[in-house]
């Protein structure tokens, strides 16, 4: 999101003219640009500079050097900033008696050359992990042809170069659209993630499109992800700035879009999409954006002059309702639908409205709440931006909470805007998936859901039943999941009051809902068990989805967590054991044989699975077919424990599933007893059609 982009290597003139004017001028004077453009080289060469620390006393001083710098990193607590330098830069610092302070380590990372790795056939060159926006976009188009039923490749607007004649081909700005369209009808939450819109961070495009992959692969398998897919509407627009991408990928510090109406040097041209938005386009008047054209964060020659941003606000537009006054100062409706997430690096924050000054949105307090959710996930400081950085307007940000009163955040993921790969895999990646997912799944009520207690850690047991059968369920209701590490206190937690539980649909459908009891008897902590038993009488065979609820003493009710619960049949088998029990002496494997005969007019194939079993159950892999009429025969050993003693009882339940009908499932049980004699066997052969559910 912040100051990012290393400037044109200017003449020691230019840059001492710059820093008179720096002094001189109370808001942000900026250098100036070269007066003719060259044509960007057809080898490029990478200007090259250093990573530095540099110390600031006071507010202001921290306005003027970001007013010239391309500041990275701005610790308030310890007054020092980070900032890339070109050499003329430093020379400029220095000589005005400014402390400088290079980072060798950072310094070589930045300016290594971007090379393929031995073996590396995809990715960015010496950034396997990474797509480039060619492979980003054929891979998600591809979800979407293979996922038809859930996903749509969708083309929102296009880029600079697209629309200018006479350069670079361009791109279209392409995002996946993702929901359950058969739920259309619903009033669905909306999640937009957009990610990067400065090209040089590189985390962000890959952080989106790895959540893409994850709701498509989890759909039908993860209950929490098909909820919000069947809930939900999702679009994640991997970029915002494909043409500034192309040239991160070559390994340039290239920030803003390729838009170049005042003849700035290469690579030293664009506007900044992050302070183009028109809503209070240019507010400050100086230090939150830069009229210079040649500057890092130069906005633009007037509000939402890029097709970028013009493509960005109609988008979200499309996607949102209007749902905050026209004043500045009107609170968006405490029922508003909608989070729009837009994806930076680096610096581990979480960033709120406002982004042009430090005064309070008119619903600061909710933005904080849902933030610091989001801080619990990835541990990311959550704060405003004039506060933890320095102030910016014309953000898109500013822009979704500002015209339309949605929730909107920024994430600044990670530690570098190269970030390494095995950092990318093995730290950033899924706290931060795990925060975008809670963001999908409290998207249609953002500013009262994630007041409430979160429910975690639910389990269904048994998670396969036949109809009538009663199923017990267990959470953890917890009020106390925030984060912010310091910033603006801590988030006022309350005790769990209630909770309660739905039937194949959240609460706001308006289904029937049913209590849940704190499992030690008494709802007194902010961190309660809760229990309870479930009907399935009536229920019909197939998957069912049970959404858990808790409440606070506030009176919020937090976002429904769902679980899946299987209602099965064995209807169209008929299964035998033989024998149905068995004695052993310690130690024995004894041999079962369950024999399921296919009753239905086609073929069918079979898997055993065990539910549950007091000694070890061996045997019964892979699966048997069976013609209509037909029998398979499935072998199976139950272990005696050495152990056992001649009053020792093992009893396996075991499930026969149909790989043709998931829903058709026959239970039978064996036992095992352990003698101190020679053994003897109780043989037996039953039919057993339980559950039968007419269809």
């Amino acid at each position: 999101m912040h100051r990012r982009i290393a400037p044109a290597i200017l003449t020691g003139l230019a840059l001492l003219i710059g820093l008179a004017l720096w002094a001189r001028t109370p808001a942000t004077a900026a250098l100036p640009g070269p007066e003719e453009t060259p044509e960007p080289p057809a080898s490029p060469v990478r200007p090259q500079g250093a990573v530095v620390r540099i110390p600031f006393p006071d507010e202001e001083t921290l306005a003027r050097l970001a007013a010239w710098l391309d500041v990275w990193e701005v610790h308030r607590r310890e007054g020092f900033l980070v900032a890339w330098v070109t050499a003329q830069e430093r020379r400029v610092l220095e000589a005005q008696g400014i402390p400088v302070t290079e980072d060798p380590e950072a310094t070589a990372q930045v300016n290594r050359p971007f090379l393929r790795s031995g073996g590396q056939e995809g990715g960015i060159p010496g950034y396997a992990c990474y797509r480039t926006v060619e492979e980003t976009y054929a891979d998600l188009a591809g979800l979407a042809q293979a996922h038809p039923e859930l996903a749509r490749w969708v083309d929102w607007g296009n880029s600079y170069d697209k629309v200018t004649p006479g350069g670079p081909e361009g791109y279209d700005l392409q995002a996946l659209e993702l929901t359950n369209p058969a739920t259309d009808h619903l009033d669905k939450g909306i999640l937009f993630v957009l990610a990067a819109t400065h090209a040089r961070e590189l985390a962000t495009a890959e952080l989106a499109t790895r959540f893409a992959e994850l709701l498509v692969q989890g759909y039908g398998q993860d209950p929490e992800i098909t909820a919000l897919l069947d809930f939900n509407r999702i679009v994640i627009a991997p970029y915002g700035n494909p043409d500034g991408r192309k040239w991160a990928e070559q390994g340039y510090l290239w920030r803003k879009n390729t838009d170049n109406p005042a003849a700035c040097a290469f690579p030293n041209y664009g506007v900044d999409l992050n302070r183009n938005a028109e809503f209070l386009w240019d507010i400050c008047g100086s230090g939150c954006s830069s009229g210079d054209p040649c500057n890092i964060v130069y906005r633009g020659p007037s509000p939402a002059s890029e097709p970028e941003t013009q493509a960005f606000q109609s988008y979200v537009r499309h996607l949102f309702p209007d749902q905050k006054g026209p004043a500045l100062d009107d609170p968006p409706l405490p029922t508003t639908n909608g989070v729009f997430l837009s994806l930076h690096s680096y610096g581990g924050l979480v960033i709120y409205p406002w982004d042009w000054t430090g005064s309070p949105a008119p619903n600061r307090d909710a933005l904080r709440t849902l933030g610091r959710k989001f801080g619990f996930y990835n541990r990311y400081e959550v704060c405003n931006t004039s506060n933890c950085l320095y102030a910016i307007d014309g953000s898109q940000t500013d822009f979704a909470y500002g015209e339309l009163g949605v929730a909107a955040y920024t994430f600044e993921v990670g530690t570098t805007f190269f970030q390494g790969c095995d950092y990318f895999e093995e730290t950033l990646l899924q706290p931060n998936l795990e925060a975008l997912l809670f963001a999908a799944k409290v998207a249609r009520r953002p500013y009262q859901l994630p007041g409430g207690p979160e429910v975690v850690d639910v389990t269904a047991e048994p998670a396969r039943i036949a109809p009538g059968m009663p199923v017990r369920v267990q959470a953890l209701a917890d009020d106390t999941r925030f984060f912010s590490n310091g910033y603006y206190g801590t988030e006022p937690t309350q005790t769990v009051q209630a909770a309660r539980f739905s039937v194949d649909g959240p609460d706001w459908l308006g289904g029937p809902t049913f209590p849940l009891a704190a499992a030690d008897g008494l709802f007194d902590q902010g961190q309660e068990t809760i229990t309870g038993w479930i009907d399935t009488t009536g229920w019909a065979p197939g998957r069912h989805t049970l959404f858990l609820q808790a409440q606070d003493t506030d009176g919020h009710w937090g976002p429904p967590t769902a679980v899946f619960l299987w209602v099965v049949s064995a209807e169209g088998m008929e299964l035998e054991t033989a024998p149905s029990s068995l004695h052993g002496p310690p130690g024995a494997r004894l041999p079962f044989t369950v024999t399921v005969t296919n009753r239905t007019a086609l073929t069918d194939t079979y898997r055993l699975q065990v539910e549950g079993s007091d000694w070890p159950v061996s045997g019964g892999d892979g699966s048997w077919s069976a013609g209509p009429g037909e029998a398979a025969a499935i072998p199976l050993q139950v272990s005696v424990p050495v152990t056992a003693t001649s009053t020792s009882v093992g009893v396996a339940l075991l499930a026969v599933e149909s790989t043709q009908e998931p829903s058709r499932v026959g239970f039978v049980t064996v036992q095992a007893l352990a003698d101190a004699g020679d053994g003897g066997t109780g043989q037996g052969v039953h039919r057993l059609f339980l559950p039968l559910v007419g269809k």
